[in-house]
């Protein structure tokens, strides 16, 4: 990522976007603290970066993944990287998980979408994306009545609405 060294310059939007297919970066980078996610961190922190599109690709770790994959959702990592960028104005998070074929694993790949996304520290947003999750209808309301104020457009795209049973 030679973006990451390029002190000179003001980077305000990176976009990895998928475009609705089946590609994404891949989302392992959130587990350690590698050269790339040093990094990426370095370009996302920087005053100034307002928007980011992050494409993660999922799908082949629920193709063929244990519950155990899914641990990049929920150790904490992502919601720590993307707190990092206290200047969003724009956050759209994608992944590509195929909500098509029927095969959805349920509640076992769900995870709260306050445990991914930091919404004390981006007062600056102003729309806010989320396509391809899994999410429970309470989660999610629950969520969006909780976005900053400063919001002005909210996309909701291929959603899988999931039913909480305790």
């Amino acid at each position: 990522m030679a973006l990451a060294n390029m002190d000179q310059h003001r980077i305000s939007e990176l976009v990895l976007d998928n475009h609705y297919l089946p590609t994404g970066i891949n989302p392992f980078i959130f587990t350690s603290c590698d050269d790339d996610y040093n990094k990426l961190c370095k370009i996302v922190e920087k005053p100034g970066f307002n928007r980011f599109v992050l494409s993660l690709i999922t799908g082949l770790i629920r193709d063929d993944g244990e519950y155990e994959d899914w641990g990049f959702y929920r150790n904490g990592s992502i919601r720590k990287f993307l707190a990092k960028a206290s200047d969003l104005e724009e956050m759209v998070f994608k992944i590509d998980y195929n909500l098509r074929d029927g095969s959805l694993v349920g509640m076992r790949d769900y995870v709260s979408l306050f445990d991914l996304f930091p919404l004390d520290a981006w007062p600056k947003l102003r729309h806010f994306g989320l396509v391809g999750m899994q999410v429970t209808q309470e989660n999610l309301i629950s969520f969006l009545r909780q976005l900053p104020s400063t919001v002005r457009s909210i996309d909701l795209s291929f959603l899988a609405i999931l039913e909480w049973r305790a």
